[in-house]
């Protein structure tokens, strides 16, 4: 039922949706309670809510899970669903354009602007 990007980057904040395959789950008349477990320091993200969507920040890398409970206005158990998300290395920024310094035939000599990445 859990709906997003199961690969996603260090650092990215994503949303993550339910799909109401069996048309049975009506928005406004349905809680969802979501979680996501990081499978490597046991950091959980929850968030109890009426509405089909959740939005965590992926802070390191990791697998994590995300889980939704969905329960009817008479907080009765209607449906569950997993969703397992790989947090893969962020992308580096672009470094910024080298200065020219000088050409000669054959040879340009450029200077680097700012620190190398790690």
């Amino acid at each position: 039922y859990i709906q997003g990007p199961t690969k996603v980057h260090e650092n990215a904040t994503e949303t993550y949706t339910l799909d109401n395959l069996n048309g049975n789950i009506n928005p406004g008349l349905t809680s969802w309670y979501w979680q996501a477990f990081d499978n490597d320091i046991n950091d959980y993200h929850n968030d109890s809510i009426t509405g089909a969507s959740f939005e965590i920040e992926f802070s390191h890398l990791s697998e994590y899970e995300i889980y939704a409970e969905l329960y009817d206005s008479n907080s009765n158990f209607v449906d569950d669903g997993s969703l397992a998300v790989t947090v893969i290395p962020a992308i580096p920024d672009t470094p910024p354009n080298p200065i020219f310094l000088s050409s000669t035939t054959g040879t340009v000599t450029i200077q680097r602007v700012g620190e190398p990445h790690t």
